[in-house]
């Protein structure tokens, strides 16, 4: 009962203080983007640690998608474990050269690198403002969604 309570109280205080950051706050449009039909979920295998997860679309699994695919929108599914001990977690996802990055609400759709190629590499970080157990690893699952549209 504790364990659900405490986990209640977290994801409101999420969803009221957010990510306040500005160095990567996401400025376009969230929840209200419109999927297309070609969709692709990828649900990372292992659990995501040490503060980073790497998806690559470059690999030959994804080329029956054709080249010229951009991106539509994307969505990031995240869990932290709570019982790692942490507070603030925040997770970005940035493309293959780091070059575009965006705070990534959980299980949001957006339209953050829309237009950008599909084949290609795409880089999460997490951290957290403060660890409870210091040392402690802290742990994420992470599955990125792509919505791709073919112009």
């Amino acid at each position: 009962m504790i364990f659900k309570r405490t986990l209640i109280i977290f994801a409101i205080l999420i969803s009221i203080f957010g990510f306040c950051n500005s160095a990567l706050a996401y400025s376009g449009n969230t929840g209200d983007v419109t999927p297309t039909p070609n969709m692709i979920a990828i649900y990372y295998p292992e659990t995501w640690s040490n503060g980073e997860c790497t998806w690559d679309f470059t690999q030959s699994q994804w080329n029956y998608i054709p080249k010229t695919a951009e991106i539509g929108a994307v969505q990031l599914i995240w869990n932290m474990i709570p019982s790692s001990g942490y507070s603030g977690a925040h997770v970005a996802l940035f493309n293959s050269d780091y070059s575009t990055g965006y705070y990534m609400p959980n299980n949001i759709l957006t339209n953050a690198f829309e237009g950008e190629p599909f084949h290609q590499v795409f880089k999460c970080k997490f951290w957290v403002e403060q660890k409870q157990y210091p040392g402690q690893a802290l742990y994420c699952v992470p599955k990125l969604l792509v919505y791709y549209d073919l112009p």
